[in-house]
C-alpha cells in the first residue's frame, strides 16, 4: 500500500473529475445522508450514479435500485433496499473506516449555555458562581 498526501484544492477534484482518480485506488470521503430512506446511499453504487467514483457496474444492482425507487408499498421498497444493502457489502462497495473527530456537546441548562457563548460574543464577559456577569 502506498500513501499519497493530495492538497487540499486537488483533493476536491477527486470529487468531480474521473482524471483525478486515476491510479487511486481509494480516497476517504465524509458521507452522511441527508435523509432517512436508505436509497440516499445505496443509489451511489448504481451504474453511472454522480458518486459512483470507483465505476462499479452491476445490472442486477441497476435493476434492484430503479424496482426500489419505484416502490410504493413500505414493505416491499424495505425488503428491496435490504437485497442491495447484502449486495453492496458483499462486493464491499463501501468500506466505513473512520469517524473524523468530532466533538458533540449537551447544553443542560439555559445558564450553561450562556456561561459558554458569552465570552464568544462579548470579550467583556467575565464569570461568576454559575452565571455570566459582565
Amino acid at each position: 500500500m502506498r500513501l499519497k498526501t493530495i492538497a487540499p484544492n486537488a483533493f476536491t477534484a477527486l470529487f468531480t473529475d474521473p482524471q483525478a482518480r486515476e491510479g487511486l485506488d481509494m480516497f476517504p470521503e465524509t458521507y452522511y445522508d441527508s435523509i432517512t430512506d436508505p436509497m440516499d446511499l445505496l443509489s451511489n453504487f448504481q451504474t453511472g450514479a454522480f458518486q459512483n467514483y470507483a465505476g462499479y457496474s452491476d445490472p442486477a444492482y441497476d435493476d434492484l435500485v430503479s424496482k426500489a425507487r419505484a416502490e410504493y408499498d413500505p414493505a416491499r421498497r424495505t425488503a428491496a433496499a435490504a437485497q442491495l444493502q447484502k449486495k453492496a457489502a458483499d462486493q464491499v462497495l463501501w468500506i466505513p473506516v473512520a469517524e473524523w473527530p468530532t466533538m458533540v456537546a449537551l447544553f443542560m441548562t439555559v445558564n450553561l449555555l450562556v456561561d459558554l457563548l458569552h465570552p464568544l460574543v462579548d470579550p467583556r464577559v467575565t464569570f461568576g458562581p454559575g452565571r455570566a456577569t459582565a
